[in-house]
Parts: structure tokens; C-alpha cells; sequence
């Protein structure tokens, strides 16, 4: 494993080394991530490779392996049909309020089933649907449980799949203390139900098309990217 590791991390750290950077295949990219998860290597070395995807830039393929891996070790809640899922990240607003918990309401109000996938902002990262939904008084859990039983009576629910697994607190503490967006913030936006109905905020710049590739990749047919106000799925 470490060898393999380490192989992994000298392909893509090229663009810090100096070398020519190459791209993980998608097995290479659910492998090295199931290792992450799993804590089978040095925080020092989850780090390093962290950074040079960073540097070098993820491709569909990298994001879709590493998303794989993440939901392939939880259990996601039971999605009534045409349910639609609000994924979001740890990074907010600063500059206006978000929105997006009281167009989920508003929709479940009109009938829709709406699973929002949230989690509370990281230091200077703005203010996140998990902030508001914890400011109103919900509680953000990993439990599958309790939210199948919320949508299927009362239309919204909330919840922060990466508590369902205890391998995701290490690379978050990476991202907290670094203070950068690194890949871990992106797969969790994509760490999403099997094959469902999906409204996905992305920052501004050119991961449009990539992040619309892995979706198709992770096998979801109806999918809407959001480049909104501040990376947020409000439209401007």
C-alpha cells in the first residue's frame, strides 16, 4: 500500500517537483481516496497529495473515484421518488445571506421532497445552509434514520453526510488548518444518493464542465450545476 501510495503521489506532484503532473485514472483516484478515509497514511502525506491535486488542478475522473469511495462507506438516507437533493459545501456567503434553506422550504411547501446536504462554515469560510439550519434550531447528523423518516413525512430535511463517517474528520481538520479549499470540500458536495435528482452550488471559474462530467461519471442523469452569488446556488 505504501509503495503505491507513494507512486500515486509523485504521478500527480509533478507540478511541485518541477516534473510534468499526470492524472490519476478513475481506480487509482477511488483507491487513494478509500486509503485516505481509512487513515492508512501520515497526515504529512494526506497533505502533500492533497496540495498537489490542488496545484495541479482535478480532473472529472479524480473527483468522480474520490466521490465513489466516500459513498460507497455510508448509508444514505431512503429518497422518496423525485426526491431532489441540495448539495452545498463548508464554504458560505460573506457578503449576502443564503438562501437556498428558504427555496427548499418554499418548494417543500408546494409538494416537492427536497434532502439538503449542508455542513457548518469553516473559520472566515462565510455563513452556510448548516449555519442557518443550525441557527433555527435543527440539528445536522449523519444518521440516515431520522431524515428518511422527515422526508417522508414532511418534505425537507437536513443532514451532513461526511458524519457518517469518522475517516472524513482527518482531511477536514487538513482543510481547517490550511485554510484552502481542497478536494475534500468537493467531494463532499458530490458524496450524493445513488443515481438521484441533484441541484449542485459550484464557485465561479472553470469546474462547470468538470464537475458536470463526474456527475455523469457517478451516474446521475438529471443534474443542475449553480454558479450563483459568492459560489452559492442564489441566483445573482
Amino acid at each position: 500500500m505504501e509503495d503505491r501510495f507513494r507512486s500515486l503521489l509523485d504521478k500527480v506532484g509533478g507540478v511541485i517537483t518541477g516534473r510534468t503532473p499526470r492524472h490519476l485514472t478513475l481506480e487509482e483516484s477511488t483507491w487513494i481516496f478509500t486509503q485516505l478515509l481509512e487513515g492508512s497514511v501520515s497526515a504529512s502525506r494526506a497533505t502533500a497529495l492533497l496540495l498537489a491535486l490542488r496545484a495541479k488542478g482535478p480532473t472529472a475522473e479524480e473527483l468522480a473515484g474520490s466521490a465513489s469511495a466516500a459513498s460507497s462507506r455510508i448509508r444514505f438516507p431512503t429518497l422518496p421518488e423525485d426526491t431532489v437533493v441540495l448539495s452545498t459545501s463548508r464554504r458560505g456567503k460573506h457578503n449576502s445571506p443564503p438562501l437556498g434553506l428558504a427555496a427548499a422550504a418554499a418548494a417543500a411547501a408546494c409538494g416537492a421532497r427536497v434532502l439538503v446536504q449542508a455542513s457548518t462554515g469553516v473559520a472566515d469560510g462565510g455563513f452556510t445552509l448548516g449555519d442557518v439550519w443550525e441557527a433555527a434550531g435543527g440539528q445536522l447528523n449523519g444518521d440516515p434514520g431520522p431524515v428518511t423518516e422527515t422526508l417522508a413525512t414532511g418534505g425537507l430535511a437536513v443532514w451532513r453526510p461526511t458524519l457518517a463517517d469518522s475517516g472524513w474528520a482527518p482531511l477536514l481538520a487538513i482543510e481547517s488548518d490550511l485554510g484552502l479549499r481542497l478536494l475534500p470540500d468537493v467531494v463532499g458536495k458530490l458524496m450524493l444518493p445513488p443515481g438521484c435528482r441533484v441541484l449542485v452550488a459550484a464557485m465561479a471559474g472553470p469546474v462547470l464542465g468538470r464537475a458536470g462530467e463526474a456527475l455523469q461519471l457517478l451516474g446521475h442523469r438529471s443534474a443542475l450545476i449553480v454558479q450563483g452569488v459568492e459560489g452559492s446556488m442564489d441566483v445573482a
